[in-house]
């Protein structure tokens, strides 16, 4: 997993033992801290949950949906988002700094966008995109300083991007229409027709549960440097194999 865990802009590398529920997080060149948290069965995340600038970690637990958000301070906030077979995205949604919460739902390839305003009040946003066993991924892909979403279809190890003609589809409370997907040479091309719809409850309908590919675990990187990881700006793609523990 990647993550801007000492705020300097750059993202660092880090894991997560299901074993012991430990992260483990490289900060700067040489230094790592380790943060108990979750158990084997939760799925690891990371984001910037305050804006603040430093990206902390957390987890989900698939079967009741809910997620464990760490603090700078040690505190735990719990939020409910997502069936149990939904594979867990994070993205800044808005655009406010503020890393938002999400989940793909590998049978319908639909994703669930959630975010909260300034007021305090939860919105989130369903859509389609891809197809039904495809992997999720998240990037600014156009340097908006917004996130979009993408998906890798492990049968062709093709990527798609999502190019939203507005912000994003969780500000939308209307049906959206997406821009044409920008995809690797050899990929599928067009457009898109999604419903987006909206609800305060943050909940959704349940679905199928789904099983998870586990080949490589698509990731983000700088445009222009494949040795590095970006975390805002401009972002292109990577995989990261499980065997070799290799990006």
């Amino acid at each position: 997993m990647l993550g801007d865990w000492d705020g300097n802009g750059k993202a660092n590398l880090g894991v997560w033992t299901p074993d012991t529920g430990v992260f483990t997080l490289r900060v700067g060149k040489r230094s790592t801290s380790h943060v108990p948290l979750g158990s084997a069965s939760d799925q690891p995340v990371a984001g910037d949950w305050d804006g603040d600038g430093l990206w902390e970690v957390g987890v989900r637990t698939p079967a009741t949906g809910t997620w464990r958000l760490r603090g700078a301070d040690g505190s735990l906030r719990s939020v409910v988002l997502g069936d149990a077979g939904d594979i867990p995205v994070t993205g800044d949604w808005d655009g406010d700094g503020r890393t938002d919460l999400g989940v793909f739902d590998q049978s319908t390839a639909t994703f669930t966008l959630r975010r909260e305003d300034a007021d305090g009040l939860v919105w989130t946003a369903q859509g389609q995109f891809g197809q039904p066993g495809d992997l999720p991924v998240a990037g600014d892909w156009d340097g908006n300083a917004t996130t979009e979403v993408g998906v890798w279809t492990p049968a062709t190890a093709t990527f798609s991007e999502r190019r939203a003609a507005s912000a994003t589809a969780a500000r939308e409370p209307s049906s959206y229409r997406s821009e044409p997907k920008a995809t690797l040479p050899g990929s599928r091309i067009g457009f898109l027709n999604a419903q987006s719809t909206v609800t305060a409850s943050g909940r959704r309908f349940s679905s199928a549960a789904t099983h998870r590919a586990r080949l490589h675990m698509p990731c983000a990187i700088w445009r222009g440097k494949p040795s590095a990881f970006a975390v805002t700006g401009y972002r292109w793609i990577g995989l990261w194999s499980p065997e070799t523990a290799a990006y």
